[in-house]
Formats: structure tokens, sequence, C-alpha cells
């Protein structure tokens, strides 16, 4: 009888840690987590070395997505992302994090800047406690406790990259467009168009220009990114320095965004901070 009476007393919990939300990407996965906490299991369509602007949503990714009663995507720049939306928008279950006229230059890597972060978190909030009122003070805690981390990250990218001897940010995808526009620092990169393994004349020519004017080193290069642009920037004495800017090989958005910072503080020269 005992036992009968300690599995009725789980079951709600059971049934709740049950409940799914999706997110279109992995680094989202990993903020909603901070705010869902254990009440929801959190997952992501695409992960891995799968790209974000090639991909082609799949009826089995209809059929999990229809399992969720949340789901969360960055944007609606990718044909795939406003497909979700344009599938499930009508049950009121989707969010976009990002409206067209949110994007900066059709970059959609907002959350490798803590402020773009802070901009939105509430959102995320927002949606997730609408589904449950009597545990909104659960989620609120949650989110409270995500914004105040984030702050302080915020302070540590503020602190950081204010002492860095270097200004422009030199990369092979044009990733950092938030971050530029949110810490001072200048990006250059290929267009979104000419950042996927091929050649531009036009960033060559401004990144030599740099090197000749001792304003970059190294060249940021995503670590499931490989192309001859890599090769001939190495060969030209720009060192390539690889970054993970889809946080895929980390288990939290902080600490991920720690490495990020680390990463940054090597290639711009910034004053050494312990972290």
């Amino acid at each position: 009888m005992l036992k009968k009476v300690f599995l009725f007393t789980l079951l709600p919990l059971i049934v709740f840690a049950d409940r799914l939300i999706f997110t279109s990407i992995y680094p989202l996965e990993l903020i909603v987590k901070e705010i869902a906490g254990n009440s929801f299991r959190v997952e992501s369509l695409l992960r891995g070395s799968a790209d974000y602007h090639f991909y082609e949503l799949s009826s089995g990714d209809i059929l999990k997505l229809s399992k969720a009663e949340i789901i969360i995507v960055s944007s609606e720049l990718e044909p795939w992302e406003r497909k979700i939306s344009q599938v499930f928008g009508r049950d009121k279950k989707v969010l976009i994090l990002l409206k067209k006229e949110e994007t900066l230059k059709g970059d959609t890597h907002f959350w490798l800047s803590p402020k773009s972060v802070l901009r939105i978190a509430d959102r995320i909030y927002e949606k997730i406690a609408s589904l449950n009122s009597t545990d909104k003070q659960y989620y609120n805690k949650r989110y409270k406790k995500f914004e105040s981390e984030l702050h302080l990250l915020d302070e540590m990218f503020e602190e950081m990259l204010g002492t860095c001897r270097l200004k422009t940010l030199v990369s092979t995808h044009p990733a950092f467009t938030y971050l530029a526009r949110d810490y001072g620092i200048k990006q250059v990169a290929p267009a979104e168009g000419e950042a996927h393994g091929g050649l531009s004349l036009k960033f060559l020519k401004e990144v030599m220009r740099l090197k000749e004017e001792g304003k970059v080193k190294y060249v940021l290069v995503p670590t499931d990114e490989g192309s001859k642009l890599v090769k001939l920037l190495e060969s030209k004495g720009i060192k390539p320095k690889y970054i993970d800017i889809k946080l895929s090989s980390y288990g939290d958005y902080f600490s991920g965004m720690k490495d990020v910072l680390k990463t940054l503080s090597e290639v711009l020269e910034c004053k050494k901070k312990r972290l």
C-alpha cells in the first residue's frame, strides 16, 4: 500500500517531466534549459555539424515537432524555419525569437552576445510560463537567476573586450554581428552568401590591408568549417583560430560563452583577466 501511495505522488512529476519543448538549433536548447529547468524535456532539431543555412525540413522532423508543446525558432530567415512557423503557427505553439526587422545583416547568431540574449530571454520565459500558470513562480525564479548570470557574463565581456589592443575581428563566417554591435568591435567577414567555403576577393583584400597595418593576426574559423579561404589566409601569415560558434561541444550556455570570450581575448590581444 505504501509503495502505491509513493508511486501515486510521483506520477504528476513523471508526466510533467515528459513535456517537450523543441528548439530549432542547439544554442537555443541551452538557453531554454536555463529557464525551463527539469519541468520540460528540451531538444533541438539541428545538432552537430548540420548546416543551418542549407537544412531541409523532413516529414520525420514534422512528426517530432508535433509532439512538442512549444517550438522555439531563432528567426524566419531560412525556408525550413519559416515552414515550421507555417505548419505549427496556427496552434500558437511557435515562438519566433527574432523577427525579420530585428535580424542584423542576415545574421542570426545573437546568442554569441550576452546583451542580445538579455533582450530576448523574457520572451522565452513568458512563453513557457503561459503554459502552466500554477508553476509561473518556479519559472520566474529560474528566469531571474538566468538574467542575473547573464548580467555577470555581460560584465565579463565588457571588461575583457574593453582592454583589447585590436578592435577588428576577422572571421570566415559573419557570426559576430550582434557581438560587434554590442561591444564596440568591428567585424570583417565575407558576406553571408560567400561564407561557406568560397573565395571572396573583397574580403581577402580587406584582410590583407588590415594585416599590413598590424590590425589583425588571427582569423576566427568555426570548428566545423575548413576551406580554401582558411588555407589561403594561413599562407599569407594569418593564423586560424577555431571557435565553436554553435556551442555544440558544451552542456551549458555559460561554459561555452566563457570559452568564446577566452578565444576572443586571444585574437584581439586583450589584457589577461581571470574568467
